[in-house]
């Protein structure tokens, strides 16, 4: 591909892949046949700012790690989110008999790790949708 079409189109794809991995975008789209121009160009990126959204609003849930097809991470993740409703059934209906100051210590750690795992993933998520993205438009290209 001739280099003022490669650097215009790696411009295009700036902001939607890692910083430190733009110049193997820029080598890749260098070295492409002119026919796989289109194909780079129909490639379904996903937004960094559209999945900071998800993770800041819905990310205690998982949705963020859901939509960027994560699911293993996503189960965990959302797993860690509902121990704290369903030991609060299980107390509230009797079915277990802990004493009460195990339960309260375990719904405190539980509440501190779903917020720290939300917290960070937020970063984490970002990342993520950057690599995905190149990763993606790297194979359009081969």
């Amino acid at each position: 591909m001739d280099y003022d079409v490669a650097y215009n189109v790696g411009l295009y794809y700036l902001n939607d892949i890692p910083e430190n991995k733009q110049s193997i975008l820029l080598e890749a789209l260098q070295k492409a046949d002119e026919d796989r121009f289109s194909s780079v160009m129909r490639v379904k990126m996903k937004k960094t700012n559209q999945v900071t959204l998800l993770s800041v609003l819905f990310g205690v849930f998982a949705v963020d790690r859901f939509y960027l097809a994560d699911i293993l991470i996503g189960i965990i993740k959302l797993l860690i989110t509902l121990a704290i409703p369903i030991t609060l059934i299980f107390l509230w209906t009797g079915l277990i008999f802990v004493p009460i100051v195990l339960v309260g210590l375990f719904l405190y750690l539980d509440g501190a790790a779903v917020l720290l795992f939300w917290a960070i993933d937020i970063f984490l998520c970002r990342k993520r949708t950057k690599e995905k993205n190149l990763k993606e438009l790297l194979k359009s290209l081969s």
